[in-house]
């Protein structure tokens, strides 16, 4: 009969310690969803689950067709997508093997053929980006799509190619400060420099900081989903400044997908696999737990 009052003795304490912690445990998570919300359990939960239904829509875009006329760079968010749902995609890369940007693919399978020269151009000229600060041979100019193409190949290229002040200096002048398409394609560059350790270090960070800052106040300050919109996020993770990122930024994607299960850049009508790529992207780095994605 002892023996019977002392287990239950016993039991009332295990009782009253694990309701205890429990309490401590409920308390702790209403103090992080009051003040601290991206630490708490249900805010990761919720995280996690809240754009499930989008992403598999979006999925749904990537037809036969679709897939088969993707351009590198969509690849390249295609192959990241498939990389977040641990799927490794490679049976496409041989299609890009004559394209420059395939190195983004795969670090060791650069074009070996590729050379720069730097133009002769005056400053009041950048203002005018169009591919006009290096004579690029070795490779077909088909393969530019973006005004930036010739400084971020160069960036790309850096470790095989030689790097300098000069270089550099060029680079910054895409910087405008307004977090449009030439400051993420600034940042881009950034992170290629640095990822093949061709310069500075303390000097690319200082200006990866500078730019990251231009990138949050804009989209902080825009209101419409748009590519651009997609891609400030995704390249922010991959600079490493996904904490940046805001619930409302995603929350805009997730509610800005078409009927055609893809998304579609500010005044089309039709949506495209660059911005469908970048939306999804975006997602799915957000509801993970990282801040920072791997992408050279």
């Amino acid at each position: 009969m002892e023996k019977i009052q002392s287990n239950k003795k016993e039991t009332g304490k295990l009782l009253k310690i694990c309701f205890f912690l429990l309490s401590l445990l409920v308390l702790q998570e209403i103090f992080l969803v009051a003040f601290d919300k991206k630490n708490s359990v249900f805010f990761q939960w919720q995280k996690k689950w809240a754009y499930v239904e989008a992403i598999n829509r979006g999925m749904q875009f990537y037809t036969a067709d679709v897939k088969e006329g993707l351009k590198i760079d969509e690849y390249l968010l295609w192959k990241k997508i498939n990389a977040q749902k641990n799927q490794v995609i490679t049976l496409g890369d041989e299609k890009y093997s004559a394209d420059p940007f395939r190195r983004l693919l795969n670090k060791d399978s650069p074009v070996a053929e590729i050379q720069f020269k730097r133009n002769n151009f005056k400053i009041a000229d950048s203002y005018q980006i169009n591919n006009n600060f290096y004579a690029i041979s070795g490779v077909s100019n088909n393969f530019f799509a973006a005004p930036t193409d010739d400084v971020v190949l160069k960036s790309l290229y850096c470790d095989l190619s030689g790097y300098d002040d000069a270089d550099f200096g060029i680079l910054k002048l895409l910087h405008r400060g307004d977090g449009g398409y030439l400051d993420t394609h600034f940042l881009l560059s950034l992170l290629l420099l640095k990822s093949n350790h061709c310069y500075d270090a303390k000097k690319i960070d200082e200006q990866i900081q500078l730019v990251v800052d231009n990138i949050v106040v804009a989209e902080k300050q825009d209101f419409e989903f748009s590519d651009l919109y997609a891609e400030r996020i995704v390249f922010l993770y991959w600079a490493g400044y996904g904490d940046f990122v805001e619930k409302e930024w995603a929350d805009k994607i997730k509610n800005s997908l078409a009927e055609d299960s893809g998304w579609r850049d500010k005044g089309k009508n039709i949506s495209d696999a660059h911005t469908t790529g970048l939306a999804i992207l975006a997602m799915l780095y957000y509801s993970g737990n990282s801040p920072s994605h791997f992408f050279y």
